[in-house]
């Protein structure tokens, strides 16, 4: 296996903990891997797991500290850096990435952690590929994250930005600019998503389904842990395979999953955040629009599932080897069976 495989495996592997770090209870993380298990062609090409840098982060703009930061100063540092990220952008010759597609109504400090998360992943894959190196995050919060928490992570995620642009010897500079102070939760989490698609579009390794279907199956062992509970259990069949599906298809299968998610909660008195999104928006959907959708799913299935009376953990999805949009689309409607037989029993 290739370094570069190799690395991707160390990011992913390492962010499993940090989506699921909304759980009241979250598993315990994995062990770290051995420097000596990562192979390379020669010694410039080793890996180097939180490498000291000179990169100096400055300090919020509207001059509160990171311990004091709110959704003005999280959505303040995702500007700046997805312009650094533009940097990269133009010198690597990339095409400018598309709209992002999920859109959520009152997103909460939980779940714009989350898609933070995401682009922390996809920010230290970035990195890899370009310095060989791997990052270190801070370590998730025990309970629900708040505004500081995500501060931080986006700065983790910034410093990554900021090593890989002083390798490629980019010397502009840009500085982030003050903004007012009623910015929303709901602005952060979109531009979290927006700046996740914009490194995407810049890593050799985008997003795949191979991707998207761990996400998926994360999610659906936290929902079988929350069927587990309910009274007469006959766990749902796993759907037959259906070949020929594309990435939309799986997409409009999660919309109705997330849908089915809302009215369990809702069961339980736990509000979840609404989405500003229809099935006609799927189409032409990519692998990372999907797993924008499938990383929201799989937080807040996590979320109702560490309220959830009785209930036991879920397993961890570990990485499954390669997987095309019928793998991803079949798994999808194995979650939407699963919640609504428990909305059925529920009742």
């Amino acid at each position: 296996m290739s370094a570069a495989c190799q690395g991707r495996r160390l990011a992913l592997a390492g962010m499993l903990t940090f989506l699921g770090a909304c759980d009241e209870t979250p598993p315990p993380p994995p062990e770290p891997p051995e420097l000596s298990e990562i192979p390379s062609r020669q010694a410039s090409e080793r890996v180097s797991l939180a490498t000291p840098t000179n990169v100096e982060l400055p300090s919020p703009v509207s001059g509160r500290s990171a311990d004091e930061a709110v959704p003005t100063d999280v959505l303040a540092r995702l500007k700046l850096l997805r312009t650094e990220v533009e940097l990269l952008r133009r010198y690597m010759g990339r095409p400018r990435p598309g709209l992002a597609r999920l859109r959520v109504v009152e997103a909460n400090p939980r779940v714009v952690y989350q898609q933070v998360a995401r682009l922390y992943e996809r920010v230290n894959i970035l990195s890899f590929e370009i310095t060989r190196t791997l990052g270190s995050p801070p370590s998730p919060p025990e309970l629900v994250p708040k505004p500081p928490d995500v501060f931080r992570l986006v700065d983790a995620a910034l410093e990554r930005v900021l090593v890989t642009k002083e390798a490629l010897g980019i010397s502009e500079e840009v500085a982030e600019q003050r903004l007012p102070d009623d910015a929303t939760p709901t602005d952060a989490f979109h531009e979290a998503v927006a700046a996740a698609g914009d490194v995407n579009g810049l890593v050799t390794m985008q997003t795949s389904p191979t991707d998207v279907f761990q996400q998926v199956t994360g999610a659906v062992h936290a929902a079988a842990a929350i069927h587990a509970t309910l009274p007469g259990v006959k766990f749902p069949e796993e759907p037959a395979f259906e070949p020929n599906k594309v990435p939309a298809d799986g997409y409009r299968v999660l919309l109705d999953c997330y849908e089915e998610l809302r009215l369990l909660a809702a069961s339980r008195q736990l509000p979840l955040i609404k989405l500003e999104v229809s099935k006609g928006n799927a189409r032409d959907a990519a692998p990372d629009d999907v797993s924008e959708l499938a990383v929201l799913l799989r937080a807040e299935t996590r979320f109702v599932l560490s309220k959830w009376p009785n209930a036991g953990q879920a397993l961890e999805a570990f990485d499954p080897g390669m997987k095309f949009p019928s793998h991803v689309h079949r798994r999808a409607r194995l979650l939407l069976a699963i919640l609504q037989d428990a909305n059925a029993r529920s009742r």
